[in-house]
Protein backbone atom coordinates (compact mmCIF):
# COMPACT_ATOMS: atom_id res chain seq x y z
CA UNK A 1 0.00 0.00 0.00
CA UNK A 2 2.81 2.48 0.70
CA UNK A 3 4.70 1.71 -1.92
CA UNK A 4 1.82 2.48 -4.41
CA UNK A 5 1.16 5.82 -2.56
CA UNK A 6 4.91 6.60 -3.13
CA UNK A 7 4.93 5.75 -6.71
CA UNK A 8 1.33 7.97 -7.07
CA UNK A 9 3.07 10.49 -5.44
CA UNK A 10 6.16 10.25 -7.50
CA UNK A 11 4.30 10.34 -10.63
CA UNK A 12 2.08 13.02 -9.15
CA UNK A 13 5.35 15.51 -8.63
CA UNK A 14 7.02 14.64 -12.25
CA UNK A 15 3.66 15.54 -13.60
CA UNK A 16 3.84 18.93 -12.05
CA UNK A 17 6.71 19.40 -13.04
CA UNK A 18 7.04 18.66 -16.57
CA UNK A 19 3.71 21.07 -16.76
CA UNK A 20 5.19 23.95 -14.76
CA UNK A 21 8.36 23.80 -16.60
CA UNK A 22 6.99 23.76 -20.29
CA UNK A 23 5.35 26.74 -19.19
CA UNK A 24 6.95 29.97 -21.29
CA UNK A 25 7.54 33.25 -19.14
CA UNK A 26 6.04 36.32 -20.76
CA UNK A 27 7.92 39.65 -20.53
CA UNK A 28 5.39 40.59 -18.41
CA UNK A 29 5.66 37.61 -15.72
CA UNK A 30 9.29 39.33 -15.64
CA UNK A 31 8.27 42.75 -15.24
CA UNK A 32 6.09 41.86 -12.25
CA UNK A 33 8.79 39.99 -10.66
CA UNK A 34 10.96 42.93 -11.08
CA UNK A 35 8.89 45.21 -9.82
CA UNK A 36 7.86 42.85 -6.69
CA UNK A 37 11.48 42.82 -6.17
CA UNK A 38 11.70 46.77 -6.20
CA UNK A 39 9.18 47.10 -4.18
CA UNK A 40 10.97 44.47 -1.23
CA UNK A 41 13.81 46.29 -1.46
CA UNK A 42 12.41 49.91 -0.90
CA UNK A 43 10.92 48.38 2.05
CA UNK A 44 14.19 46.79 3.22
CA UNK A 45 15.67 50.26 3.14
CA UNK A 46 12.75 52.26 4.65
CA UNK A 47 12.90 49.48 7.66
CA UNK A 48 17.07 50.12 7.71
CA UNK A 49 16.21 53.89 7.85
CA UNK A 50 13.73 53.79 10.79
CA UNK A 51 16.26 51.41 12.36
CA UNK A 52 18.90 53.73 11.97
CA UNK A 53 16.58 56.54 13.22
CA UNK A 54 15.59 54.65 15.88
CA UNK A 55 18.98 53.20 17.20
CA UNK A 56 20.52 57.20 16.72
CA UNK A 57 17.02 58.39 18.99
CA UNK A 58 18.12 55.99 21.73
CA UNK A 59 22.04 57.00 21.98
CA UNK A 60 20.89 61.01 21.79
CA UNK A 61 18.08 60.09 24.67
CA UNK A 62 21.24 57.69 26.74
CA UNK A 63 23.87 60.36 26.24
CA UNK A 64 21.75 63.18 27.47
CA UNK A 65 19.95 60.97 30.77
CA UNK A 66 23.75 60.08 31.70
CA UNK A 67 25.13 63.47 31.18
CA UNK A 68 22.02 64.75 33.72
CA UNK A 69 23.68 62.41 35.96
CA UNK A 70 27.33 63.17 35.85
CA UNK A 71 25.52 66.89 36.25
CA UNK A 72 23.70 65.95 39.27
CA UNK A 73 26.89 64.56 40.85
CA UNK A 74 29.06 67.56 40.58
CA UNK A 75 26.37 69.79 41.64
CA UNK A 76 26.62 66.79 44.88
CA UNK A 77 30.77 67.73 44.67
CA UNK A 78 30.07 71.73 44.83
CA UNK A 79 27.63 70.61 48.07
CA UNK A 80 30.25 68.65 49.65
CA UNK A 81 33.05 71.45 49.13
CA UNK A 82 31.07 74.23 50.67
CA UNK A 83 30.42 71.96 53.57
CA UNK A 84 33.79 71.09 53.74
CA UNK A 85 35.25 74.60 53.67
CA UNK A 86 32.58 75.56 56.59
CA UNK A 87 33.64 72.76 58.46
CA UNK A 88 37.45 73.60 58.04
CA UNK A 89 37.00 77.34 59.73
CA UNK A 90 36.49 75.35 62.87
CA UNK A 91 40.45 73.85 62.47
CA UNK A 92 43.25 75.52 63.66
CA UNK A 93 45.36 77.82 61.14
CA UNK A 94 47.69 75.43 59.67
CA UNK A 95 45.12 72.86 58.96
CA UNK A 96 42.57 75.69 58.00
CA UNK A 97 45.02 76.13 55.63
CA UNK A 98 45.72 72.94 53.95
CA UNK A 99 42.42 71.98 53.66
CA UNK A 100 41.46 75.30 51.82
CA UNK A 101 44.19 74.46 49.46
CA UNK A 102 43.52 70.84 48.77
CA UNK A 103 39.39 72.05 48.59
CA UNK A 104 40.86 74.66 45.93
CA UNK A 105 42.45 72.52 43.73
CA UNK A 106 39.28 69.92 43.86
CA UNK A 107 36.91 73.18 42.87
CA UNK A 108 39.46 73.71 40.29
CA UNK A 109 39.11 70.10 39.06
CA UNK A 110 35.46 70.18 39.55
CA UNK A 111 35.28 72.99 37.44
CA UNK A 112 37.56 71.27 34.34
CA UNK A 113 34.15 68.43 34.68
CA UNK A 114 31.77 70.96 34.00
CA UNK A 115 33.97 72.51 31.14
CA UNK A 116 34.08 68.83 29.91
CA UNK A 117 30.33 67.97 30.13
CA UNK A 118 29.42 71.10 28.18
CA UNK A 119 32.02 69.82 25.16
CA UNK A 120 30.38 66.46 25.44
CA UNK A 121 26.93 67.79 25.24
CA UNK A 122 28.58 69.41 21.63
CA UNK A 123 30.10 65.80 20.67
CA UNK A 124 27.39 63.27 18.26
CA UNK A 125 25.86 60.68 20.22
CA UNK A 126 28.13 58.12 19.33
CA UNK A 127 31.69 59.89 20.39
CA UNK A 128 31.02 60.83 23.27
CA UNK A 129 31.56 57.20 25.35
CA UNK A 130 35.38 57.73 25.86
CA UNK A 131 34.67 60.91 27.13
CA UNK A 132 32.12 60.26 29.37
CA UNK A 133 33.59 57.41 30.86
CA UNK A 134 36.97 59.96 31.70
CA UNK A 135 34.76 62.26 33.27
CA UNK A 136 32.95 59.39 35.35
CA UNK A 137 36.32 58.50 36.86
CA UNK A 138 37.22 62.49 37.63
CA UNK A 139 34.10 62.61 39.11
CA UNK A 140 34.69 59.51 41.39
CA UNK A 141 37.95 60.63 42.22
CA UNK A 142 37.07 64.28 43.58
CA UNK A 143 34.19 62.54 45.78
CA UNK A 144 36.55 60.62 47.30
CA UNK A 145 39.26 62.94 48.22
CA UNK A 146 36.38 65.50 49.55
CA UNK A 147 35.41 62.31 51.83
CA UNK A 148 39.12 61.96 52.68
CA UNK A 149 39.36 65.11 53.67
CA UNK A 150 36.22 65.41 55.22
CA UNK A 151 37.14 62.21 57.84
CA UNK A 152 40.51 63.95 58.42
CA UNK A 153 38.94 67.16 59.54
CA UNK A 154 36.50 64.80 61.78
CA UNK A 155 39.40 63.32 63.20
CA UNK A 156 41.02 66.09 64.33
CA UNK A 157 37.95 68.09 65.39
CA UNK A 158 37.47 65.21 67.84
Amino acid sequence: MIKIFNRVTFFMLSILIVVSCSQNLTRQDVQDEITDAREEVEEAQEEVKEAVETREAFYEDYKETELKKLENRNKTLDNKIKNLKDASSDSNASAEADINSAINELESERENINERIRKIEQMEAEDWSEAYKEIDEAVSRIKNQLDQLAASLERENE
